[in-house]
């Protein structure tokens, strides 16, 4: 078996210089409410946390992400600060915020992606971009986001109970033959969830 990654509560990670993380085992990550895990880039340099073909669990639990930005290297494109890629991952009670990637959190061909209790605040593009994925997404806020709070395409799964607050384009974008089994009380302030954008195939 794989070994596992593992971060313990209080843990402080600071990518500088131009540093990238890349983990392909199964993951731990466990901080609580009162020392949660931070991930960071305090020279606002990093080149984000990427979560790639893993045949594991990536259980991420009171994780703070924060400055990170995307990867273009070696002939590979990561859009998210933070990137789950062929990774089957849980996201509870997380923060991502002050963000400089593409997407915040993209996620690519996961077969489950749950996200719960998770807050995205001041994203300078897109919060949350889920491809060809599996989802389940619910009590996540949206703050102060310069793209798409929420963007699927090729995804199914279900979304439960969003506040979208301050986004300056869609709250959620629909497209690529993505289909929500179902969509329960989006909340939006600040924002026309009349808006959602919808692409037909």
């Amino acid at each position: 078996a794989s070994d596992v990654y593992k971060r313990q509560a209080g843990a402080h990670i600071d990518l500088v210089e131009s540093a990238a993380f890349f983990i392909y085992g199964p993951v731990s990550m466990k901080g609580t409410k009162t020392r949660p895990i931070h991930i960071t880039s305090s020279d606002k340099t990093g080149k984000g946390w990427h979560f790639i073909t893993n045949k594991g669990m990536v259980q991420v639990e009171h994780v703070n992400f924060s400055h990170l930005s995307d990867w273009k290297g070696n002939g590979l494109l990561l859009s998210g600060g933070v990137n789950v890629v062929e990774s089957e991952a849980i996201f509870s009670n997380c923060q991502f915020s002050n963000n400089y990637g593409e997407d915040a959190l993209n996620v690519v061909r996961s077969d489950s992606i749950v996200l719960s209790n998770t807050k995205f605040q001041n994203c300078t593009s897109d919060a949350l971009d889920i491809d060809f994925s599996k989802i389940l997404v619910s009590d996540c806020d949206f703050l102060q986001i310069k793209g798409d709070a929420v963007d699927l395409s090729g995804s199914i799964g279900e979304i439960n109970n969003l506040k979208i607050e301050d986004v300056k384009d869609k709250g959620l974008s629909i497209g690529e033959k993505s289909c929500q089994e179902q969509i329960r009380t989006a909340l939006a302030l600040g924002v026309d969830l009349s808006l959602i954008h919808i692409s037909e195939p």
